[in-house]
């Protein structure tokens, strides 16, 4: 088959769809704890992602209380 040349009518119409799967991956207790150690020494932690500027990133900084405010301009430069 040529590249670009599939249209509606070449796809089965008697798909079923079988099922959806989401997954979790919650921080470690551990992470959370070494977060607001450094947070209460005064440190301020920075948080190195591959994630894409979406919900992902800033979901897994509020996890760990990266921002204590939880407020999305601390978690702006996130995915840049």
């Amino acid at each position: 088959m040529k590249a670009g040349s599939l249209a509606p009518a070449d796809l089965p119409k008697n798909l079923v769809l079988l099922g959806l799967i989401g997954l979790l991956d919650p921080p470690r207790k551990e992470a959370i704890e070494a977060v607001d150690e450094c947070h209460g020494g005064g440190i301020r932690v920075t948080m190195i992602t591959g994630a894409k500027r979406g919900r992902s990133a800033v979901t897994s900084a509020k996890g760990i209380k990266l921002c204590a405010s939880g407020k999305p301009d601390a978690l702006a430069r996130l995915g840049r």
